[in-house]
């Protein structure tokens, strides 16, 4: 009788192992290359189709190609919304040590996840990528992951804190990742500091002064560059497609706040001490409503905040800007306006605190009044301010595609 790990019968056991394997594998590739043919032909005839809004008609395609009674596919409702389609496989046949490569997460269990971008899908095996667009990092360990753009890879990384970017001795954290070049090149890495300084905007600091002692501007007399109105288009789309720029008082704060440092010999020093040329693009002073926007609600805020936020461009006289809302509607917390979201509407507990912490500008101007500002406020609101009120900003750094971030946690 033939025994041990080298034996006949143990080579063949490993062998059905390993197809097994392979064969899930590629079943679930087929699957997964069925949801992206359906993506595709659904924006081939609306161009305004999110493949996340109909999560469970994609899973339901997953259902009929894997209908074997060693599959489960989650979500099962077919009117579910999101971006995760969960696919399990069991094999009581598969072990640990069998499969030499890609081996189960535990004993007789495969679980694969297709993750839906409004018009694309990845596909994952027990995290590791098998296929669909994603952008590499470095893990704290230097070991290289890839990230997608779904909801648990996201929260994988989103307010964790890096090591190699350290300009200022400031702590920076992944705080937004552009798969669709919302805000500017596709795949983008955005790099948020925490809270860095407290500013008065109507009399900001003036990096830019040749004089020794520290400067301030005016910014209700200065006269926006075309660089900082291009940066303050670039981070509030919706805005930029209303009337443009009408320089009141707060569209000029905001554009202040978005005159990017590109080079630390180039004409605006104004975030050089933030500004690593050989690692970003550039630095601007905050993050905008929408960025902030689509960086909270691209993962899940299960303890506090749970609600899908909304930044809404309005015309309200001559304040041309932003009003909030909470799943869709004007908030119904006690005291919220639609330019006050209520306290505790934020998540101010997970991601490293990052989406709240303390209070801080948004670089986007608020349809309150001419002079108001958006901002993140300590008690967990998207709020508004006068922009005579000193508050933190929290500079963003656009990495550069030939850097590779490493986190630190």
């Amino acid at each position: 009788m033939l025994t041990g790990n080298n034996g006949i019968l143990e080579n063949s056991k490993q062998a059905n192992e390993r197809n097994s394997y392979y064969g899930a594998q590629e079943q679930a590739k087929m699957s997964y290359m069925a949801v992206k043919t359906e993506i595709m032909t659904r924006l081939t005839k609306d161009t305004h189709y999110n493949a996340r809004e109909h999560l469970g008609e994609l899973a339901g395609i997953v259902r009929r190609d894997l209908n074997g009674a060693e599959w489960k596919i989650l979500p099962e409702e077919e009117n579910a919304q999101g971006s995760t389609i969960t696919i399990t496989y069991t094999n009581s046949s598969l072990t640990q040590n069998g499969v030499a490569q890609g081996k189960p997460a535990q004993n007789g269990s495969i679980i694969y996840t297709i993750g839906l971008e409004k018009e694309d899908a990845s596909l994952r095996e027990d995290g590791a990528l098998l296929a669909g667009n994603s952008v590499k990092m470095l893990d704290k360990d230097g070991k290289e992951i890839d990230i997608t753009n779904d909801s648990e890879s996201l929260a994988s990384v989103y307010g964790k804190k890096v090591s190699n970017y350290t300009m200022a001795g400031k702590d920076y954290r992944i705080f937004y990742i552009d798969f669709e070049g919302k805000f500017g090149e596709k795949g983008t890495i955005y790099l948020k500091a925490d809270s860095a300084e407290s500013i008065k905007l109507t009399q900001a600091p003036d990096r830019n002064s040749e004089e020794e002692e520290p400067a301030t501007l005016n910014t209700g007399t200065w006269e926006p560059t075309e660089d900082a109105i291009s940066m303050l288009k670039k981070m509030n789309p919706k805005w930029a497609s209303g009337d443009g720029i009408t320089n009141q008082p707060h569209e000029k704060c905001v554009a202040w706040l978005c005159n990017p440092t590109t080079s630390q010999e180039g004409s605006n020093k104004q975030w050089n001490i933030y500004f690593d040329g050989e690692k970003a693009n550039y630095v601007i002073g905050s993050p905008s409503v929408e960025m902030y926007v689509e960086s909270y609600n691209g993962v899940k805020h299960p303890n506090q905040g749970t609600y899908l936020l909304g930044a809404e461009y309005k015309e309200n006289g001559n304040a041309h800007g932003y009003r909030y809302t909470l799943d869709g509607e004007t908030s119904t917390l006690s005291g919220a306006t639609e330019y006050y979201t209520g306290t505790g509407s934020l998540d101010n507990t997970d991601y490293g605190k990052m989406y709240v912490k303390n209070t801080w500008w948004l670089a986007s101007p608020s349809a309150g009044y001419t002079s108001y500002i958006c901002l993140v406020n300590s008690s967990a609101i998207l709020y508004y301010n006068t922009s005579s009120a000193t508050r933190g900003v929290c500079p963003l750094v656009s990495l550069k595609s030939s850097f590779q971030v490493q986190l630190a946690e």
